[in-house]
């Protein structure tokens, strides 16, 4: 996939050397010291025999050194080293934004080095014929994503079962054939996603075990069918001198399996993975491995920024703890799983999931709590406004009442007079009544 000119000198083409050694054997170890020895040994190799590079495990692979990638995504299908690491993630962001104008489910994803370097992978692996992947991480992990995204980039179709009430082996090979169709006759390219939760069966790993290793599944097609396949197919491959029925069968087989890239999403955990790659070892044999391990504390952090940065924690400082927060509490939680395990040998497992979760739930509670609080301070608020409008009008009265005090006290004075006038009077007017009352007698 490399013309001349991107790897022109020698310095080039050893780097290209050593991150395809990455791609096709690093890849594959699972455990973190067995990856840590092989970029010794590489490093080292290299060191030997290409002295006069300068390249050696320190300049390639030491601390702070950035990683060495190469892909085709940056220039339309040309193999090519990634030189500015900055205008790649923008370029990824544009991608991701396209993504979500043209599809209804959105994706939050935040492209730091190990996500960009699994984007690279899926990449490489979709852009070669009879590129098929094997990636392995637990749930949560971004493995879909990480290959919509993928598939988005390179225009290829993202194709995942529909698994409903009654689906069936027999409804499996309908989608298969659907896809072979699609793949060998139309000839797009496709990707099939497959998970470990979609295999209600283990007969549908009989049947991707069987398209890995000889591109079709025995009586898959009835007679009728192929028929029609081979007439389809006749005018576009009559062009490459492909005449005789066994020919153009052969050529949608190999057109299958150039074009149909078998994505299989699987978990560590528990022991399916283990027996299902000793039963059916076309899995491991026709597969690129893909590990998907647990995200770095860098990665957690910028993650956690990404999802905050829209917050108002109380200042930049206040923003940037939380997020190191956020990924300390992540990083002791797996610290803790590992210490279980040594004590127990009983294994947890705290995905990406979980962290994004977790964040998110943080924002959501944190949008509850200033709510109750908003709540509370209005209706404070309003109290002492109510407690502020009461005491002016007290005020007011005590002024009024300050001003007619002395009208008062006159007021009292000749009502007091009124009174002994009145007494006065009534004692007079009871004289009379007693008169009137006898001479009424």
């Amino acid at each position: 996939m490399v013309r001349p000119k991107e790897a022109s000198t020698s310095k080039l083409a050893i780097g290209l050397w050593m991150h395809e050694c990455n791609r096709v054997f690093y890849d594959r170890l699972a455990t973190v010291d067995d990856r840590d020895y092989f970029h010794h040994m590489l490093g080292d190799m290299v060191g030997r025999t290409f002295s006069s590079s300068g390249m050696n495990y320190e300049n390639c692979y030491g601390e702070g050194v950035e990683p060495m990638l190469w892909s085709g995504i940056q220039k339309n299908g040309t193999y090519d080293e990634i030189k500015d690491l900055t205008k790649f993630k923008a370029m990824l962001n544009e991608h991701l934004d396209d993504y979500n104008l043209v599809n209804p489910t959105q994706m939050k994803l935040v492209f730091f080095m190990d996500a960009i370097k699994h984007v690279c992978r899926i990449s490489r692996i979709l852009m070669q014929p009879r590129g098929n992947a094997m990636l392995i991480g637990v749930g949560g992990s971004g493995k879909q994503s990480v290959t919509r995204i993928a598939c988005h980039i390179g225009e290829m179709t993202f194709y995942q079962l529909e698994i409903g009430r009654g689906y069936n082996h027999m409804s499996f090979l309908e989608d298969l054939k659907e896809m072979m169709l699609i793949a060998g006759v139309e000839g797009k390219p496709l990707a099939f996603v497959l998970l470990d939760t979609q295999i209600i069966d283990e007969s549908f790993l009989e049947d991707v075990n069987n398209v890995l290793n000889t591109g079709e599944v025995p009586n898959l097609f009835a007679m009728d069918e192929y028929n029609k396949i081979c007439e389809d197919l006749r005018p576009e491959l009559s062009k490459q001198g492909i005449e005789t029925r066994d020919g153009l069968r052969a050529g949608f087989v190999d057109r299958v399996r150039n074009n149909l890239h078998i994505m299989l999403c699987h978990s560590p955990v528990g022991d399916s993975l283990r027996v299902r790659c000793r039963q059916f070892p076309s899995l491991i044999n026709c597969t690129t491995i893909d590990w998907f391990s647990t995200w770095p504390k860098e990665a957690l952090t910028s993650v956690a920024r990404q999802f905050l940065k829209e917050e108002d924690l109380g200042g930049e400082n206040v923003n940037e703890a939380m997020c190191d927060m956020c990924a300390e509490l992540h990083w002791a939680v797996e610290s803790f799983g590992d210490k279980f395990f040594n004590e127990l040998r009983r294994r947890t497992y705290t995905t990406p999931k979980s962290f994004l979760d977790m964040v998110e739930l943080y924002i959501v509670m944190l949008s509850e709590k200033r709510g109750e609080l908003k709540t509370q301070r209005d209706r404070l608020s309003t109290g002492v406004t109510k407690l502020n409008e009461t005491n002016a009008i007290v005020e007011n009265l005590q002024v009024e009442l300050t001003a007619l005090a002395p009208v008062l006290k006159t007021k009292g004075e000749e009502a007091a007079k009124m009174i002994a006038q009145v007494t006065k009077e009534s004692e007079a007017a009871n004289i009379v009544k007693v008169k009137v009352e006898a001479d009424e007698i």
